[in-house]
């Protein structure tokens, strides 16, 4: 069963969205069935981070490179599998920053000025994380652009978007962030998704 809320508590910038609302307005709980969707609030942790342990990774078209706990990387795939920060750079095509963690902790994303595609899949795919928080750098633009047909393996039936999550997801920043869903939806979320800030252009099928 696939849960989503959205808490917008700032005036984004999407392609289905006609006007800014307050905060108070901006809340949309949306389920396949009559359950009640999970609550899910920003935590003031999710803003603060010692930069001096932040793990950077560059990206170079077609490849990229880094160094860091928690951190593998093998050609344009990025694996992401310990909480912690990661800054984003550059422009990497066929590429996907995978993360698949154990732990509890939070997982930030840095985007630094970044711009990514993928042709099987997704370029950012959440797939396990105590909690994910992304952080669209201010003053950088940033383009993430998915498959129009996605590779599966088995039975799995996602990502689906080009910012996919399985968990709490929170978005937040001064930068700007343009998402092209070629496949289905621009950002989609298993549990909650809290937008708080950022200018975010969404086109998808």
């Amino acid at each position: 069963m696939r849960r989503i809320l959205f808490l917008i508590s700032s005036c984004i910038l999407v392609s289905w969205m006609t006007a800014c609302k307050s905060a108070a307005d901006d809340v949309e709980a949306n389920s396949t069935t009559s359950d009640a969707v999970a609550t899910f609030s920003e935590d003031s942790t999710d803003y603060i981070w010692d930069v001096s342990k932040v793990i950077d990774v560059q990206f170079n078209t077609s490849s990229a490179s880094g160094t860091g706990d928690g951190l593998a990387i093998s050609g344009t795939a990025i694996t992401i599998s310990k909480s912690g920060t990661y800054r984003f750079t550059g422009t990497l095509a066929g590429g996907q920053i995978l993360v698949n963690t154990t732990d509890s902790g939070v997982v930030r994303l840095l985007l630094n000025g970044v711009t990514m595609t993928n042709s099987s899949s997704a370029p950012v795919y959440i797939k396990k994380a105590g909690r994910a928080v992304i952080n669209v750098v201010e003053g950088t633009a940033n383009s993430l652009s998915d498959a129009s047909k996605y590779v599966y393996s088995g039975s799995a039936t996602e990502p689906d978007a080009p910012i996919f999550s399985n968990v709490n997801l929170a978005i937040f920043g001064g930068g700007t962030l343009t998402l092209k869903g070629n496949y289905a939806d621009g950002i989609s979320s298993d549990d909650g998704l809290l937008i708080k800030s950022s200018t975010i252009s969404v086109t998808a099928v």
